[in-house]
């Protein structure tokens, strides 16, 4: 079938401009990092290299980014300063490597029009423009996928080769350090080349397979050990992904209902499509029709999905959202070869009507997304202006009070901005024959908890460390035998401790903590004198006159 797609979509590399453009204007909306960025932000600055490598963390309970993730964008602050583009700028480079890749591999593999619609998916979709400029893994989740699919499958047509294998083995090898969910990837890899039957090609490539092998064994093992093992199992990591984590059993139903849900959410995200229960049959036809075209790029597309839905069905890794953005090439590649093979059930002065019906439905999503991100910003929370303020007003001996989203934006823009400068440390202490000083601040809870029958919000106090170019680095309880602790009831007035000019700074990247957070500064309102205050988006700053 002649496709007039070029007509509607334009040729390739006008979709590579497209999205491009969409990912420019996204990295040059200059947003204030917000919470998890944040976390990230501070955990590569307040290290050096040497404690990069090592794995030193500073934030031990949190999922650990990969090693040369963090010690590349180091780099590039080094090379273009502190600030959220230079932060930022990796994995924006990361993406439109991947977008160019995409562009050149699976025009390869993809007839004429299911290329096209698949690159148009790739290009627009929205969780993939948003990751191109945020300061996480992700992007390079994506183009490390990419990589390896194409040396895969170099590999695997040209009959095994030397060269191509003694690539692929160190590449992938490399890779893991980069991106660790490449693992599933490298396993889907394996299976493929075994089932290439490689000792039926003489004894080489059975070597030069098992030796692949056994260099990405070598590689993981080294990865989980010095990293991964520490994240395994950890409550905080768990919590935060259990809902792309199989609670059930295995073989229940509970665990089949759940496998329905997670599928079916993939496809909006990290996919960035509607209508799965339109796409999903289109997905399992193209399924069918690569199997019968290109064997191997389909089981080197649908094993990694298969490997990681195993994974979350076992509890060991998440199939949610964004940590299986690698694995949105998939869905590109069946569901657009699915739509195309729709349209020869249909006579031929039908087709392009239906295929253009088709591409019309799917893609009026994704377009409507693009369109009003490109002319809206993205931006979560106001986290830079807030802390751009009380640097300016900010007194020597001012306290602190901080909402719990707020305390990563705290610890990287008051830094950035030269607060820590004005901060009284009083030495706290010693570790290990050093003496270390901090600065005290309060922090309060995220959630209200209830104690006999009565509702309360619970702070703590802590001494924040930052080291001489006042950068964060540790956190302590003030009070090590009670935490510190005070008590807001919900139900009445509560009168804070006399602490005179006093800031209240709130976050919130979420609906979860604006009500608390709303909670607080009434408690405030109610009992103190309100001096000073800015407001942005999901987020303020407040200073208050308490006495």
């Amino acid at each position: 079938m002649r496709f007039a797609g070029s007509r509607w979509l334009g040729s390739e590399w006008l979709l590579v401009v497209v999205g491009i453009l969409l990912r420019l204007k996204h990295l040059l909306e200059n947003r204030p990092l917000w919470l998890d960025e944040a976390y990230v932000a501070v955990s590569l600055i307040g290290r050096s290299y040497s404690e990069i490598l090592s794995n030193y963390e500073i934030f031990p309970e949190f999922a650990r980014a990969p090693s040369v993730f963090l010690v590349i964008e180091k780099l590039m602050v080094g090379l273009f300063g502190n600030s959220e583009i230079s932060l930022r700028l990796f994995p924006f480079l990361c993406s439109i490597t991947a977008l160019i890749l995409f562009t050149v591999v699976f025009r390869k593999i993809l007839s004429r029009p299911a290329f096209l619609i698949a690159l148009a998916f790739f290009a627009l979709a929205e969780p993939l423009v948003y990751y191109s400029a945020e300061l996480k893994q992700y992007s390079g989740d994506l183009v490390c996928a990419i990589v390896l699919f194409a040396l895969a499958r170099n590999y695997l047509q040209n009959g095994l080769r030397i060269k191509d294998g003694v690539i692929l083995a160190l590449a992938g090898a490399g890779i893991l350090w980069l991106s660790n969910a490449m693992v599933f990837v490298l396993a889907g890899i394996g299976c493929v080349g075994w089932l290439g039957k490689p000792w039926q090609k003489g004894r080489t490539a059975s070597l030069l397979c098992i030796s692949a092998g056994i260099i990405w064994l070598i590689s993981f093992a080294g990865l989980y050990f010095s990293s991964l093992r520490f994240m395994v199992g950890k409550v905080s990591i768990t919590n935060t992904w259990k809902s792309g984590l199989c609670s059930y059993p295995v073989f229940s139903t509970e665990s089949l209902r759940w496998l329905w849900e997670v599928t079916a959410l993939s496809f909006s995200d990290p996919a960035g499509l509607k209508w799965w229960g339109l796409l999903l049959p289109c997905f399992i036809l193209g399924a069918i029709i690569l199997w019968r075209k290109e064997r191997e790029a389909l089981l080197l597309l649908v094993l990694p999905l298969l490997f990681v839905l195993l994974a979350a069905l076992l509890g060991k890794y998440p199939f949610y959202k964004r940590v299986i953005l690698f694995l949105t090439p998939v869905y590109y590649v069946l569901i657009s070869t699915g739509i195309v093979s729709i349209t020869g059930w249909f006579p031929k002065y039908l087709k392009k009507w239906v295929l253009l019906f088709l591409v019309v439905l799917v893609f009026f999503q994704p377009v409507a997304d693009a369109a009003n991100n490109y002319f809206h910003s993205r931006s979560k929370t106001d986290n830079r202006g807030i802390m751009d303020f009380v640097a300016e007003y900010y007194k020597p001996g001012d306290f602190i009070y901080l909402s719990t989203s707020a305390q990563p934006p705290f610890w990287y823009y008051a830094q950035r901005s030269g607060l820590t400068r004005k901060f009284a440390q009083p030495v706290i202490g010693s570790v290990e024959g050093r003496l270390i000083s901090g600065f005290k601040l309060a922090t309060f809870a995220l959630d209200p908890q209830e104690m006999n029958g009565r509702q309360f919000l619970l702070y703590k106090y802590d001494y924040n460390i930052f080291n001489s170019e006042g950068m964060f680095r540790a956190n302590f309880s003030a009070d090590r035998k009670n935490g510190g602790i005070g008590i807001v009831p919900l139900d009445q007035a509560f009168r804070y401790p006399v602490t005179r000019r006093t800031w209240l700074i709130l976050s919130a990247p979420g609906p979860e903590e604006a009500g608390s957070n709303s909670f607080i500064l009434g408690s405030f309102d109610k009992t103190s004198t309100r001096l000073l205050t800015y407001e942005g988006l999901n987020a303020g700053a407040y200073l208050f006159d308490i006495k």
